[in-house]
């Protein structure tokens, strides 16, 4: 009885303490997470030749030549100082490669680059979301936040997450910003409201999570309405006027960042939307390119990337725009879920082998990798079907537990 009364009065307060059982997860996560961040050997992701666009500005560069061992299969651990050269592509993971840069400086002087110094400064802001998140699981039963927080403590150690942390994929950036929107969001549903801080550090914490790469900027939109949603039955409009001033702040942010997107990426997603997924389902290939303007032996392409040997990548970029892709889905909508199904097929493939976590040869054989956790993924792999049911099924479990949670907060008669 004592427990159900601390519940209830808890569901509007959410404080910023942890019972033991999530402290010793939260320790036992951040162990796991050093021990194969900062641990020789270390675990890492290859360079697939992206890596420019986060070391050109600070005038990094690999310590050997990629070329020589192979962008895709080698971890390089560390780097060396050249000339900085302008940025290519506005991301949130600047702001992290900046922060671990000027604690190299600070610390490391003019020595090499440590990759483990990056992998630092992403493991330091992911925990931080994680904490976030078990002090909003703090509000529910004992049972429930003990549930939650071991499945916390198994996925967020797991390899395909945690490897991120040593690299300069934008990747790092979309997680870290990620979880710590998550957290606060769990947080301010709980209490039914945030204070002004936390709504403040909400928006910023989703405006870097969309700003982090290209393909995330449209997630922007529900992590938009889920605060707003939490004001509905608010009368006061003081109470939703800084969420709405903050939500069209993210909408202005996200809408400089996109007219800023350089014409060559955009057009690497436009050869994508077509060759790699509309006509990987398409029953007709050269119906469908006559849609765009293309002759019929296009169709050989099907199923390439832009990066593919051999692919006339940019005379074909002068047919169609982005524009011309979202008309042929709003004239087929069927295919958005055939597209959707095909990617969901690969939805539980976390590690890439192309990407492996494997060190630079001078420094071991070739074969060898950094100890690693893989029981989460191995898991998901094994048990879930890889489909596009399955995934919209979750989803819906997911948003019907936000909302049930919110419910359950406002059912409070203490709120």
């Amino acid at each position: 009885m004592a427990e159900a009364n601390q519940n209830v009065a808890s569901r509007t307060h959410v404080g910023w303490g942890l019972d033991v059982v999530s402290w010793v997860v939260m320790a036992l996560l951040a162990g796991l997470v050093i021990y194969q961040v900062m641990i020789p050997p270390v675990v890492g992701y290859a360079d697939n030749g992206d890596f420019h666009r986060v070391l050109d500005p600070f005038g990094l560069t690999h310590n050997t030549d990629p070329a020589a061992w192979d962008y895709f299969y080698f971890v390089d651990p560390s780097y060396q100082w050249t000339e900085p050269r302008p940025v290519d592509v506005v991301s949130s993971e600047l702001l992290l490669a900046g922060v671990a840069v000027g604690i190299h400086k600070v610390f490391g002087g003019e020595g090499e680059f440590d990759i483990r110094v990056m992998g630092g400064v992403h493991s330091a802001f992911y925990l931080l979301g994680v904490y976030l998140v078990l002090t909003g699981l703090q509000t529910f039963s004992r049972r429930v936040r003990r549930l939650a927080a071991l499945c916390l403590l198994l996925a967020a150690a797991d390899a395909p997450y945690v490897i991120f942390l040593n690299s300069f994929y934008a990747e790092a950036a979309a997680l870290v910003f990620l979880v710590i929107s998550l957290g606060l969001l769990l947080r301010m549903v709980r209490a039914r409201s945030g204070s002004r801080a936390q709504t403040v550090f909400y928006y910023l914490a989703v405006i870097l999570f969309t700003a982090a790469k290209l393909q995330y900027i449209w997630l922007a939109l529900p992590l938009l309405v889920a605060p707003l949603l939490l004001r509905i039955e608010r009368p006061r409009l003081g109470g939703r006027g800084l969420e709405i001033v903050l939500a069209v702040v993210v909408l202005v942010v996200v809408s400089v960042l996109t007219w800023r997107i350089p014409g060559i990426y955009r057009e690497m997603v436009e050869w994508d939307s077509v060759f790699n997924a509309i006509l990987v389902v398409s029953e007709d290939p050269v119906a469908d390119l006559e849609e765009f303007g293309l002759p019929p032996e296009m169709a050989e392409h099907q199923g390439t990337t832009f990066c593919s040997p051999g692919v006339p990548f940019h005379a074909t970029m002068e047919h169609y725009g982005l524009a011309d892709v979202a008309r042929f889905y709003l004239r087929h909508p069927g295919r958005v879920f055939a597209v959707a199904a095909a990617c969901a097929d690969y939805c539980f493939l976390w590690k890439e082998t192309r990407l492996a976590n494997q060190l630079v040869p001078a420094e071991g054989p070739a074969v060898a990798q950094a100890p690693s956790l893989t029981g989460w993924c191995d898991f998901q792999r094994q048990l879930f079907p890889a489909s596009l049911w399955f995934l919209l099924t979750v989803l819906a479990l997911s948003v019907g537990g936000l909302a049930y949670a919110w419910l359950q907060a406002a059912d409070d008669p203490a709120g």
